[in-house]
């Protein structure tokens, strides 16, 4: 497996402690290992990663609406919250500049394109994840068991 495709493999870190959210992550996860998997391969057609990108961008959109909700449930601290709002909105718009980028390609650069929109779903992935989700969703979830048993 390539080095850009390293951060596809599941990892326990990503575990946050709700079983939902952690199947979102690891079928983001999955998802973007696929795209990523099709790009290294260079035999990728702008319609299928469009189709793919698609796909992902929908899943991580319900899925920030997820953690948002979850977050609101679990009387999440405020301040907490509304960090995670403003890292998800950072988050889609930096994958919608991207998968701009992707879909304005000409032929020459659309490899190029593909591999940047991978590095921002690296981050996404891999540094959202081990860092904003497991500082405050961990956090809530692991304060809302305590509080239930």
């Amino acid at each position: 497996m390539s080095p850009m495709l390293k951060f596809c493999e599941w990892d326990d870190s990503f575990l946050v402690g709700d079983l939902i959210i952690d199947g979102e992550h690891k079928k983001i996860c999955e998802m973007a290992c696929a795209f990523g998997q099709l790009v290294e391969s260079g035999e990728v057609s702008y319609r299928e990663a469009m189709v793919m990108v698609r796909e992902v961008m929908q899943h991580v959109n319900a899925h920030h609406a997820h953690e948002e909700m979850l977050l609101s449930i679990y009387n999440a601290d405020s301040v907490d919250l509304e960090e995670h709002r403003k890292e998800h909105l950072k988050l889609r718009l930096t994958l919608n500049k991207a998968l701009a980028e992707v879909r304005d390609q000409k032929t020459e650069s659309f490899q190029d394109a593909c591999h940047q929109l991978l590095d921002n779903l690296h981050d996404l992935i891999a540094e959202h994840i081990k860092t904003m989700d497991a500082r405050t969703l961990r956090k809530c979830i692991a304060k809302h068991d305590s509080e239930i048993r």
